[in-house]
């Protein structure tokens, strides 16, 4: 089983309620634009802190993926994006700064 982490930057133009900066998602497998599949997700202003937080999401996901699934390998792959996978429609997240 794959846990993927992805990394991008946001699309402001798709998505303008979200502040420049980088989105991370934590995935059941690597098909990033499927929603259905994300498990968690965030936005920070750096793409290494947003690496980070959605490692950190990752690990515990993968963990909770070992414990149900016993004797099933199980990876966490980071992709990071040069642009934003993400339909305009299905990011229904929106980001204060301040």
């Amino acid at each position: 089983m794959i846990i993927g982490i992805v990394v991008h930057p946001v699309d402001t133009e798709k998505h303008p309620t979200v502040p420049v900066g980088f989105r991370w998602a934590c995935h059941i497998g690597e098909d990033w634009p499927d929603m259905s599949l994300c498990l968690n997700a965030g936005w920070a202003p750096t793409q290494s802190e947003a690496a980070i937080a959605g490692e950190a999401a990752g690990v515990c996901a993968l963990k909770v993926a070992r414990f149900l699934t016993p004797g099933v390998e199980c990876t966490m792959p980071t992709t990071v994006l040069n642009t934003d996978p993400t339909e305009a429609e299905a990011d229904t997240v929106t980001i204060e700064e301040g």
